[in-house]
């Protein structure tokens, strides 16, 4: 799956770019990168991220462990590492203390490649449909609001879904909802066990641009598991 232009494209390829970057900024004080405010994210939210992604692809490799449930759960980690890999890769590139060679020593485009217009702030949300028609999956389909063509809106690069089981009240936003994932091309499909079939799940979206900056929250729509 495609993340941004400057990430690369395949489970192995990701994993040799994004191991690049995890061993530099391993073997680098933070400190000498001018990345002090970051440190508690990095650590909490980064690091964590690609410890998911390493494990599951390390498991993948071994064809003895490589079922379709490794293999959902490599896609998942993935799509995680990605969106932190995007924004760890923003906070980088800023930074005046890094050099080009830095950037190449992680894997990253140097500095003089991102010179452009930062994409802008999402400014409308998704609309989105939920697709019960196979048995324990929902499948949500989504477009701009008031659009009725998929493309995305200029300069985003995907949706985060938030979803969550709950009762008769919805939640009020997504940030009541505890389920994150991100996924850049519609449809997107959840697959529950036999034992959710008819509880209700929540979903509420919004689009995240290329830097990470996220837009307004959509409504609140709840399904059945069939």
């Amino acid at each position: 799956m495609k993340y941004s232009s400057w990430m690369a494209v395949g489970h192995e390829a990701l994993h040799d770019q994004g191991k690049l970057t995890v061993d530099y900024l391993t073997n680098t004080r933070i400190t000498q990168f001018g990345l002090t405010g970051y440190n508690t994210w990095i650590a909490s939210t980064f690091q964590p991220a690609w410890t998911g992604f390493d494990t599951a692809f390390t498991a993948w490799l071994n064809p003895a462990t490589r079922t379709q449930v490794l293999q959902t759960a490599l896609v998942n980690a993935e799509r995680t590492f990605a969106e932190a890999y995007m924004k760890v890769y923003n906070i980088l590139r800023t930074s005046p203390l890094i050099t080009d060679m830095d950037m190449e020593n992680m894997g990253l485009p140097k500095h003089a490649s991102n010179e452009r217009t930062p994409a802008p702030l999402p400014a409308t949300y998704p609309d989105f449909t939920i697709d019960t028609t196979v048995i324990r999956q929902l499948s949500v389909h989504f477009r701009d609001h008031d659009h009725e063509r998929r493309a995305k809106p200029a300069g985003v690069h995907g949706v985060e879904i938030k979803w969550g089981f709950g009762g008769e009240v919805p939640p009020a936003d997504g940030d009541k909802i505890p389920n994150s994932v991100f996924d850049t091309r519609s449809p997107y499909t959840l697959t529950f066990d036999g034992d959710d079939r008819g509880r209700v799940v929540y979903f509420c979206l919004r689009w995240e641009n290329t830097r990470g900056d996220k837009g307004p929250w959509s409504e609140v729509v709840g399904a059945v598991v069939p």
